[in-house]
């Protein structure tokens, strides 16, 4: 067999290692691209991670210096990461986490061009003079640099930087391979974008079912739902405090909070709100929509005097029937970071349901004072039927029409005893009585009541109208009260020991007026008035 001539093999050699090199490149390129794919696929909601990743295995494929991973918020740049061993210099020397996008600087260029762009030699007059932020970079000893765009839909959202030491310009399939790191860039940063919110508008889903679920079971417990809302959107928001403010006395006070120090809270509750600019309750009264303070020390109209957490962000909520304020729902930051479009919709949400829950418990309570206005006027009613039946059936036995009189304003307001006395000349002796020990009947009867202030008949005499009184002791405070109305002309007082005035005072006025009519019917039996 003829052997091979030596340049022959020296060129099969040469192909050999060639081949073998390509063979390695593609395979590293290949377990790169699987590295980035597996890990964007385990962090669905972290981008930050999946970037770091996607930074260091650019690093250790390309044998670069540094890379940065830039991503553009707005007109700034928002998130940076820095990886290898001259990142630090890098980026102590261009500090493009608080510049705005700058096209003199490599990132911005690229962002703002939306095109890979590359420096072969960082030395180059030409390279220079196109970008002066280039010597930074050469500063730090980048010879060689890349930049390639981050792309969505089209369009440059940051930009893939890559920096070399040594003077090594990268070949087309680098430069393709680095295009292709950016969109997977972009895969990881959409990825984590759609996972959270999808998982933000669950968890939103989750929070209104919660709160409409104890709207339905709680409908007529005001604060259990107003506590719910306030723990919900504090948690979905990320504010570390949540109140809620209402009307009472014509200023507002706070109603629910959740989140709140001691301090805080006591302060809150000490404190009064009424329309102004000076806090975020006071503009949301005054201007009757959403006050949004993202710092409240940089806003010289704020002020609120005696605030134990005079800093951060503030972000008030009108709750609004028909157009009225009838509460404002509050957000607090501890520092000062603005609230997003999505979290205030989300309050306003919130707040709305806080309306829904108020109203119902407004009208559950209309229905039951006049569901209990109709219960005692019917017992009034069959009370005063009652009457009137004795009145007609005893009109000459007065003493009868006492009785029922006594007994049924005694039963109407719910009273624990009663007597009622006719006045005979100048004292006014006890005609009928109710749940009155002996000892107490006689000693009634022994000791007539007076027209004096000593007595409650004699304040009843001296005043001719209805008289509250209340007796007080050492270990009790106003223990009961008493109603009494005098007949004009005064002849008779009635009188019934309770403790609800105001709701006994009606019956005893109209069983005192049937009493009148008793009187008109059997004038006869009473005594003469001198």
């Amino acid at each position: 067999m003829t052997a091979l001539p030596p340049d022959v093999k020296a060129d099969l050699r040469e192909e050999n290692a060639r081949l073998k090199d390509e063979l390695r490149t593609v395979r590293d390129r290949q377990t790169a691209t699987s590295e980035i794919l597996h890990t964007i696929a385990g962090t669905s909601g972290d981008a930050e991670r999946a970037l770091q990743r996607i930074a260091e295995i650019t690093e250790r494929l390309f044998s670069a210096s540094s890379v940065s991973l830039h991503i553009a918020d707005g007109e700034r740049w928002g998130r940076t990461i820095w990886v290898g061993v001259a990142s630090a210099r890098i980026a102590a020397a261009i500090p493009l986490a608080h510049v705005a996008v700058n096209p003199q600087f490599m990132p911005g260029a690229v962002c703002l061009e939306n095109r890979q762009v590359h420096v072969a030699d960082t030395d180059d007059p030409t390279a220079k003079a196109r970008w002066p932020g280039l010597a930074p970079a050469r500063a730090a000893g980048t010879r060689t640099m890349s930049g390639t765009p981050l792309r969505r839909e089209g369009h440059a959202i940051g930009a893939l930087i890559v920096h070399r030491a040594r003077l090594a310009p990268f070949t087309e399939d680098e430069l393709a391979l680095l295009q292709s790191f950016a969109d997977q860039a972009v895969i990881a940063i959409e990825n984590a974008r759609l996972f959270n919110e999808t998982r933000e508008a669950l968890e939103r889903q989750t929070a209104t079912a919660d709160v409409l679920k104890v709207i339905s079971r709680s409908a007529f417990d005001l604060q259990a739902v107003l506590d719910t809302l306030v723990e919900s959107a504090g948690r979905l928001c990320e504010a570390e405090e949540g109140t809620i403010f209402q009307p009472r006395d014509g200023v507002y006070r706070l109603s629910a909070a959740r989140g709140l120090s001691p301090e805080t809270r006591e302060f809150l509750l000490g404190h009064s709100f009424v329309p102004g600019k000076e806090t975020t309750i006071g503009r949301v009264l005054l201007e009757g929509r959403t006050a949004h303070v993202p710092d409240v020390q940089a806003d010289p109209n704020y002020r609120l005097s005696g605030d134990p957490n005079p800093t951060g962000a503030r972000l008030g909520i009108p709750l609004l029937r028909q157009g009225v304020p009838i509460g404002v729902f509050v957000l607090a930051r501890r520092n000062a970071r603005p609230f997003t479009d999505k979290q205030i919709e989300l309050v306003q949400t919130f707040a709305d349901q806080a309306v829904i829950a108020i109203e119902n418990t407004r009208l559950f309570d209309e229905v039951q004072t006049r569901t209990r206005d109709l219960t005692e006027s019917l017992r009034q009613q069959t009370a005063t039927a009652d009457v009137l039946k004795v009145i007609s059936r005893s009109a000459f036995d007065l003493q009868a029409v006492f009785d029922t009189l006594l007994s049924s304003a005694v039963a109407l307001i719910g009273a624990s005893g009663g007597s009622l006395c006719v006045r005979e000349g100048d004292v006014f002796p006890f005609r009928a009585t109710v749940n009155s020990s002996p000892e107490f009947v006689r000693y009634l009867a022994d000791h007539p009541a007076t027209a004096n202030r000593q007595s409650i008949t004699g304040r009843v005499r001296a005043r001719s109208k209805l008289s509250p009184t209340c007796s007080r002791t050492a270990n009790t405070r106003c223990p009961c009260s008493s109603t009494m109305k005098s007949i004009a002309p005064v002849s008779a007082c009635l009188c019934c020991e309770t403790k609800r005035w105001r709701a006994s005072s009606y019956s005893c006025e109209r069983n005192l007026d049937l009493l009148s009519r008793a009187r008109l019917n059997s004038s006869r039996l009473l005594p003469t008035r001198p």
